[in-house]
């Protein structure tokens, strides 16, 4: 299949802008030969007469324009160099060149922690300046952050709390974020449009699948849900859930006064009255129109500012919190677990072949050197690994790309920088995408598939082995 585990040649202009600049930049050095040869012809009168030093002038004029057309030619080809989409199956994520094993990291993950406010000007330059330099490579850059939470001095900011913190059943003002609070989208967004500024074009959304069911009781979200009952429910409706005055209603005390003590205990032990369904079905759309704001925002301010687009992915697991809102994602990302999951004894097939019936690819946030099989977590689990981690890294790799989902260099990038923890053999699986292109992205179906037993699903839920056997 051509593989190889051979050092790559030093990449030039013409190697990553791709095969319609290959042709023109080949166009233009051709053409720079003729006008080299052009300019002695226009010019060698003068060298005739004796006006030498009129001749170099000229010559190094002609000289000076057409480097400078090639310049310009060259780094327009760069700035403008498209981003890495999600639907293309050799787009590869992964740390910084410098940590790569040797794979073709199209989009590196998570360099610079949370890009926020907090920022200094100086660090936002270096920022600024890393991410300009890995796109001259045709490598682009992705912002991570988390719903609820801050990794900076954000998270103690009154400023922020004050208009974005969860407010326990109990009255406790907790130290996280609710995505019912105006305060909460304010800070991703100005957040997001600072990432986007310094160059960012994907942004992840980590622990992206909040419980709905004791959100927040502040009196912004009280409110809220109070107006949500008087648009849906007539006054007869409402007199069933024991509402009788809604201006007055306060769904916190109803259900301190249903015995409910804290957050934790609504969590432990749901209400299932109609009142907390209606609660959970206005939720469900705060959550939605929370993420709708959040990503249709900050693709309108890539798209107007830099024309450039921005790509959003969030961590909802892979159950149905993440199919609910999948529509307003570019692809699927989740934390999977593969311990838990029993890999490679189960795998992950089922979640790649399901969101594909949204048109969109799937990428696993835990691969094989990130699950630490070999450290005993696995045996403990009952699940034993059977192979060495560089050939668990193949497997992983070869189920995924043949799945049709995203892929990450899963070489831990800090141990790969201090301890040298070099696996050359996967590099060529990790290339083979971008050197067969024409087996990937393909818009029609292969002569085999596999049929999932919906039956089989429905009686055993979860039970994917036998399903897809049939």
């Amino acid at each position: 299949m051509g593989w190889t585990t051979g050092i790559e040649p030093a990449i030039t202009a013409s190697m990553f802008l791709g095969s319609i600049y290959q042709e023109i930049w080949h166009q233009l050095v051709l053409s720079s030969c003729l006008l080299q040869y052009d300019l002695h012809y226009i010019y060698n009168p003068l060298y005739f007469e004796g006006n030498t030093k009129t001749f170099e002038r000229m010559m190094n004029l002609g000289k000076y324009i057409l480097s400078y057309v090639l310049v310009l030619f060259c780094t327009s080809a760069i700035c403008h160099a498209t981003t890495p989409s999600p639907t293309d199956a050799g787009t590869i994520f992964g740390p910084r060149p410098l940590f790569a094993a040797g794979g073709a990291t199209k989009v590196i993950v998570d360099d610079f922690g949370y890009i926020d406010y907090t920022l200094t000007d100086q660090t936002r330059s270096i920022i600024r300046n890393s991410i300009s330099d890995w796109k001259s490579q045709g490598i682009h850059y992705g912002a991570y952050y988390g719903l609820g939470v801050s990794e900076t001095s954000a998270a103690t900011d009154p400023a922020i709390l004050d208009v974005s913190r969860v407010v326990n059943l109990d009255g406790t003002l907790e130290n996280n974020f609710s995505f019912t609070r105006q305060g909460q989208l304010d800070y991703l967004l100005a957040s997001g449009k600072l990432a986007i500024d310094l160059g960012s074009s994907y942004i992840f959304m980590d622990v992206a699948a909040p419980n709905l069911i004791n959100s927040s009781f502040d009196s912004e979200t009280l409110s809220a849900f109070n107006t949500y009952l008087g648009d849906t429910y007539t006054s007869a409706e409402l007199s069933n859930f024991g509402i009788s005055e809604l201006t007055s209603f306060n769904y916190g005390q109803y259900l301190r006064d249903a015995g409910y003590t804290n957050s934790d205990s609504i969590y432990n032990s749901p209400p299932t009255d109609d009142l907390s369904k209606a609660w959970l079905k206005h939720m469900r759309k705060v959550e939605r129109t929370f993420f709708t704001q959040w990503t249709n925002q900050l693709r309108d301010y890539g798209s107007d500012n830099y024309d450039r687009a921005i790509y959003f992915g969030a961590n909802r697991s892979t159950g149905s919190r993440q199919w609910a809102n999948i529509d307003l994602f570019d692809y699927g990302i989740a934390e999977t677990f593969l311990d838990a999951l029993g890999w490679p004894y189960r795998n992950l097939v089922p979640v790649y072949k399901t969101i594909t019936n949204f048109d969109k690819r799937f990428w696993s946030w835990n691969f094989p050197s990130n699950t630490n099989f070999e450290s005993g977590d696995a045996n403990t689990l009952g699940f034993g690994m059977p192979l060495p981690a560089d050939e668990a890294e193949k497997l992983f790799f070869a189920e995924t790309f043949s799945a049709g989902a995203l892929v990450q260099n899963g070489i831990n990038w800090v141990d790969f920088h201090r301890n040298d923890k070099r696996i050359d053999s996967i590099r060529s699986f990790l290339q083979f995408p971008a050197r067969n292109s024409s087996l990937f992205n393909l818009n029609s179906y292969g002569q085999f598939a596999i049929l999932l037993s919906e039956i089989g699903e429905v009686e055993d839920v979860g039970a994917t082995g036998p399903s897809f056997r049939g």
